[in-house]
């Protein structure tokens, strides 16, 4: 069965508490983070008008705060070759959070891992679309697969590794409407796009440059 990562509920945890910064995956606060206002951006990833909108949409308001480095992709593309050099797989990697700190808890993160394969089976749950190798959302989250060919990772010539990205939403409130859906692919596409360029893959890792996830018939 397809289930999203048990160490992403650690945002359940975080949102209920007072201090934010202090359940930033247990790292030390880096430069823009502890809830800065950033109604156009993502952790320094250039949104469109309408991933900007999407992102609004899911979290609820124009004016959130984001949590994390302000060099997000950067950071997190540091982050994944690291772990293709010792070997590990499946570990989750918070490019940025959005959220809106209020009783609610309402919140938006995207993070990247790398992964050893795809999944065979999504859960029924998921709708899946024509996006990168395969891309699956429902109202709260939304998981998109690529294969980066870069130098980056691997010395002598060029490796090909599996990326995972995944965008999580804390709200239940969201309908599970294909608008939300499609809001959640486009703002964790968007994050790809400045992931992908970071790592340096070929030919965009076959990720387009403009938005667009038919459903898989």
């Amino acid at each position: 069965m397809f289930m999203h990562r048990f160490v992403r509920t650690v945002l359940t945890v975080c949102l209920a508490g007072v201090t934010l910064a202090a359940c930033d995956s247990g790292k030390p606060a880096a430069e823009g983070t502890g809830g800065t206002k950033a109604s156009e951006s993502l952790c320094g990833v250039a949104l469109s008008d309408t991933a900007r909108r999407s992102l609004q949409d899911l979290v609820g308001v124009e004016d959130y705060e984001t949590l994390g480095s302000d060099q997000g992709a950067k950071d997190t593309a540091k982050d994944l070759v690291g772990d293709f050099e010792t070997g590990q797989t499946s570990s989750d990697h918070e490019l940025c959070r959005a959220f809106v700190p209020s009783a609610e808890a309402r919140a938006t993160s995207v993070a990247f891992s790398l992964e050893s394969k795809t999944p065979k089976d999504p859960a029924s749950s998921f709708t899946q679309y024509e996006l990168g190798v395969t891309a699956l959302a429902k109202a709260s989250n939304a998981v998109l697969y690529l294969k980066c060919s870069s130098s980056q990772f691997q010395e002598s010539g060029k490796a090909e590794v599996l990326l995972r990205g995944e965008l999580l939403n804390m709200s239940t409130s969201l309908p599970d409407t294909e608008r939300t859906r499609e809001e959640n692919l486009t703002v964790l596409h968007a994050a790809s796009r400045a992931l992908i360029e970071q790592l340096g893959c070929e030919k965009d890792a076959g990720l387009p440059a403009q938005f667009s996830a038919p459903q898989k018939a």
